[in-house]
């Protein structure tokens, strides 16, 4: 027999009692299926619902040919009478995220006249996938229409038409449907078969927000969230802009400009620094003796992007040169045409990365610098043999 679904019956059903029907083991995982529970299975793009029977805890549920089968911690005997409770923050998030989703989705749908070709709910964001060009002004549009809707609490109703006015009726469906088919109503933004657990009016959803957009296959995927994660999401947001303003002495709506200057700043900085580190790689090279076989140069603060304009000028001395910059980044130049040997015969001691040709090769090296040098200069003067 049909596992009976008390979710269907009342969304906001937290507790219930039932009989386990069946109880199974699979390779050391528990499963039972109860006469009748309020727990919702994984579907429709939903997750399942966690919480426990009894003492036991409901890791998974899943639907399978008509009954719902509870994955649990512990083996449930057949006929044991089970006390259920849903994990009910779980849930109502899943309901609110999963409200506001049919909102936003119906009235993409009904404004482009396009389809919801994909949705996935996740633990922190929801995806959906429509098979239309979109523009950001344009998702930003039907936001503020989406939460205008939850302004207006519009009731989120389900309903079971029979096969005749299933015929008659205009819905959204993402797959093909047979059978009792649940139909979601909310009047004004969606009519879609679905069945998810959903609030009960819009007002309960909140708050939309749509994080991004971006092309996906022929149309768009969209990120969003909805009621508490929404809430959630605009306080850690609101909490990282006030720090990066106080550090950047700067009011909170001035933080874009104020980045920028410092980017500004910054950049002009880095500029300045390569043109000295330049400079100062110049003036080394005019100690060294022309014709020196090899140097070894460790600058652990020059950034790798910086270390060929060195190497280049420290090779107008010397044959074989290596140049360390910050986290590893090296660049060895051979005016032999030997770079690649010699980072081959560094790979004989050290974890090296890298490529190039023979004049020049760079990547990321690990190891001690002092030991490094030595390895490289004992190198350079094998190859010059």
């Amino acid at each position: 027999m049909d596992t009976v679904k008390l979710y269907e019956q009342d969304a906001y059903r937290k507790t219930f009692s039932s009989i386990v029907e069946d109880s199974i083991s699979e390779k050391g995982i528990f499963k039972v299926a109860l006469r009748e529970t309020a727990f919702y299975p994984e579907g429709g793009g939903q997750p399942a619902d966690h919480g426990t029977l009894g003492d036991v805890k409901v890791l998974d549920v899943q639907e399978r040919d008509g009954i719902i089968w509870h994955t649990v911690s512990e083996p449930l005997p057949k006929g044991a009478s089970a006390d259920g409770r849903i994990d009910w923050e779980r849930r109502y998030d899943y309901m609110q995220n999963h409200s506001g989703e049919h909102v936003v989705s119906g009235l993409i749908c009904r404004t482009f006249g396009c389809s919801n070709v994909g949705f996935h709910m996740g633990s922190d964001v929801i995806t959906m996938d429509f098979n239309t060009p979109m523009t950001w002004e344009q998702a930003m549009e039907i936001e503020g229409r989406a939460n205008r809707a939850i302004e207006m609490q519009i009731p989120i109703t389900a309903s079971y038409p029979t096969a005749e006015e299933l015929a008659d009726l205009d819905y959204r469906s993402k797959k093909e449907l047979s059978g009792r088919v649940r139909i979601l109503t909310i009047e004004g933004c969606d009519t879609c078969a679905c069945c998810g657990t959903h609030v009960r009016t819009t007002a309960e959803i909140r708050l939309v927000k749509i994080l991004s957009l971006q092309n996906y296959k022929s149309g768009v995927r969209i990120t969003m969230v909805s009621g508490n994660r929404a809430l959630e999401d605009y306080r850690r947001k609101h909490d990282g802009i006030s720090a990066a303003a106080r550090l950047l002495s700067a009011k909170p709506e001035e933080t874009a400009q104020a980045v920028e200057r410092v980017l500004e700043e910054n950049g002009r900085l880095r500029y300045e620094m390569a043109g000295m580190r330049k400079r100062i790689a110049q003036l080394q090279a005019q100690t060294i003796p022309e014709g020196t076989a090899a140097c070894f140069l460790d600058e652990p603060l020059a950034p790798a992007r910086g270390l060929r304009e060195i190497a280049n000028a420290l090779g107008e001395r010397a044959d074989n040169v290596m140049v360390m910059g910050e986290n590893g980044a090296y660049v060895i130049k051979s005016a032999d045409s030997r770079a690649r040997a010699l980072q081959e015969a560094l790979r004989e001691t050290f974890t090296v990365q890298g490529g190039g040709s023979d004049q020049m090769v760079q990547g990321v090296i690990r190891g001690e610098s002092v030991q490094i040098e030595e390895a490289f200069r004992a190198a350079a003067e094998r190859v010059q043999r």
